[in-house]
């Protein structure tokens, strides 16, 4: 069984954890077998005393609670190293991550980085050469990080549902607002500027005055300290919160649509085909890209954002088939690059004796170096039939889900006449 550290965050910010489930479903698919998953848990209150106090990191006998990668434990058992969809890959919460990796060797692999190496940080230069693969969530980082060569893809976070999760939407009852704290009212790194707050806040009151009777509006928090502000600011709309981010799935799965800062949020909904409108406030938004939701920026004048807002509803059965199909194409993408950079990772002991018993620079064994090629072969071309077993399987869902929608069947009387035309020409 191999063993995988996703560095992620737990109980910090539940959108770390959807790019989690993302990363890891993604990886499921890379692989023939199950992993164990173990995490580096980045969340600031664990890491806080580690990489603040030298005496403190460098003592084997503190002992940390949290169920996650200690820095003082033996790693020679991971088998790779996941920085798992965030901005957080080179700053001093990633330094104990960067020991491990260094002193026992790992591979690394980087999936959805969403900034550059702000922070110079040598830590991260020195190991570099570790890493396998390295994508990232904006196009604009490919030019920004110089230390590693880089691929864009949009988020993980956009595989992070089950097929069983997604939808196609047909038509819009159910809205959900994402609600999002400024300073005084949420958590710090992950709060909105007061301006922003202020914008979010009458946006949602005006929809709600101009379309309550129409569709029915939820409040979703991803924090506990925003409810007592969300349930006071919005008295008479349903706030939806949970401790556990898996809950988030199905909290966001009885809308059909959702507006909202939390870019993480726009992109569960879209991992199961819900469209969205991604108001900008930070340098993140650019990530909003990948999930083909709609952006409006914090300072639009509320006229221009009600029009976006209703030609999106207007066309949200076409956003959603477009959403599914997207999402597929982009987990082929994934894990034919993951597949291709991993490869020797995820070779397990038992799949291929001859890749392992035949060495190819052993020009002295001609049959062998033979054999070994014709394995290699065989093993590339069972990856891409794989790959084109995914893409067949999720095209067929689509398909299916498309056959069984209510504008298909609607249309089906149109479509039987126009092949009547078409017989008589």
């Amino acid at each position: 069984m191999k063993n995988i550290v996703f560095s992620t965050t737990r109980q910090w910010n539940c959108g770390d954890e959807f790019v989690l489930f993302g990363c890891i479903n993604l990886l499921k698919k890379c692989m023939n077998e199950n992993f164990n998953a173990i995490i580096y848990n980045r969340h600031p209150d664990i890491l806080h005393e580690l990489v603040n106090n030298d005496r403190i990191y460098e003592s084997q006998n503190l002992s940390l609670r949290d169920n996650s990668l200690k820095h003082y434990m033996d790693a020679s058992f991971i088998d790779l190293v996941v920085f798992a969809g965030t901005p957080e890959w080179s700053n001093y919460h990633c330094e104990p991550l960067y020991r491990i990796i260094k002193k026992y060797n790992l591979p690394v692999i980087a999936i959805g980085i969403g900034m550059e190496n702000l922070n110079d940080n040598s830590m991260v230069i020195s190991e570099i050469e570790k890493f396998r693969l390295l994508t990232v969530r904006e196009k604009s980082l490919t030019k920004k990080i110089i230390e590693h060569p880089s691929v864009y893809l949009p988020c993980p976070s956009i595989a992070a549902a089950n097929k069983d999760a997604e939808r196609l939407i047909d038509n819009v009852k159910k809205i959900a607002f994402i609600y999002s704290g400024d300073i005084s009212r949420s958590v710090i790194w992950n709060c909105v500027s007061t301006e922003t707050y202020a914008f979010l806040i009458e946006f949602y009151k005006k929809l709600i005055d101009l379309y309550s009777s129409k569709y029915e509006f939820s409040l979703i928090c991803h924090y506990a300290d925003e409810l007592p502000y969300a349930t006071a600011e919005f008295p008479n709309v349903d706030c939806l919160y949970s401790f556990d981010s898996k809950d988030y799935f199905d909290l966001y799965r009885k809308h059909d649509f959702v507006i909202g800062c939390r870019v993480h949020g726009i992109g569960i909904c879209a991992s199961m085909g819900i469209p969205g409108i991604g108001i900008a406030h930070d340098f993140r938004s650019g990530t909003l890209e990948g999930f083909l939701a709609e952006t409006i920026s914090n300072d639009i004048d509320f006229q221009v954002a009600i029009s976006i807002f209703e030609k999106a509803i207007s066309t949200v059965s076409e956003k959603s088939e477009k959403l599914l199909l997207h999402k597929n194409k982009v987990i082929c993408e994934y894990i034919q690059l993951i597949q291709e950079k991993t490869k020797e990772i995820f070779s397990l002991p038992g799949k291929s004796v001859m890749s392992r018993i035949m060495n190819p620079q052993d020009t002295g064994n001609h049959l062998g170096a033979f054999i070994w090629k014709i394995n290699n072969i065989l093993q590339n071309t069972k990856v891409e039939l794989e790959n084109t077993k995914v893409e067949l399987e999720n095209t067929c869902e689509n398909l299916n889900a498309l056959l069984n929608s209510k504008s298909w069947k609607i249309t089906r009387p149109l479509r039987f006449i126009m092949n009547m035309i078409r017989r008589c020409i």
